[in-house]
C-alpha cells in the first residue's frame, strides 16, 4: 500500500489520546491510515490487550491494536511496518508506504509523535509477545 497524503495530523484531542493521520483527500478520503494510543493505560487495557497502537486504514481487515511493528519518517515519506500477519491476512505488503505533500512543513510536530507511538510499540513490546508473532 503506497500512497500520497495531502491530509497530514499530528495531534493530541480533547481526551489526551494521540492521533496520526493520513489521508489522500481532505473531503472524501479513498485512501487512509489512522495510528491513535491512549495517554496513559490502565489496567484493563492491559488485561484486554489495548495498551498498544490502534490502527485504522482504508483497506478491508486491516484496523485493531498491536498490528504496528514500527514507523519510521524518511524523506518525505511515513514508513508504515506492520507485523506479516495482519498484513498478509489483509492482502498486502507489510509496509505502508505515504508519500507526504510537498507543502507539509510541521516536521517537529511529526516527528514527536511518530517518536512517541514508537516508544508505546516499544514499551508493549517489553511486556509482551505481539499475537502476530
Amino acid at each position: 500500500m503506497r500512497f500520497l497524503a495531502s491530509v497530514i495530523h499530528a495531534e493530541y484531542d480533547e481526551n489526551g489520546i494521540l492521533v496520526v493521520g493520513f489521508a489522500n483527500d481532505p473531503f472524501d478520503p479513498q485512501t487512509y491510515v489512522t495510528i491513535d494510543m491512549a495517554p496513559e493505560p490502565d489496567e484493563q487495557d492491559f488485561r484486554l490487550r489495548l495498551d498498544g497502537l490502534h490502527i485504522e486504514t482504508s483497506v478491508p481487515r486491516l484496523e485493531g491494536y498491536d498490528l504496528v511493528e514500527d514507523i519510521a519518517l524518511r524523506d518525505r515519506r511515513v514508513l508504515v511496518r506492520l507485523h506479516a500477519g495482519p498484513a498478509a491476512k489483509a492482502g498486502i505488503d507489510p509496509v505502508i508506504e505515504i508519500d507526504l505533500n510537498n507543502s507539509f512543513e510541521d516536521w517537529d510536530k511529526l516527528e514527536e509523535a511518530i517518536a512517541e507511538l514508537n516508544a508505546r510499540i516499544s514499551q508493549v513490546s517489553r511486556r509482551r509477545v505481539p499475537r502476530w508473532q
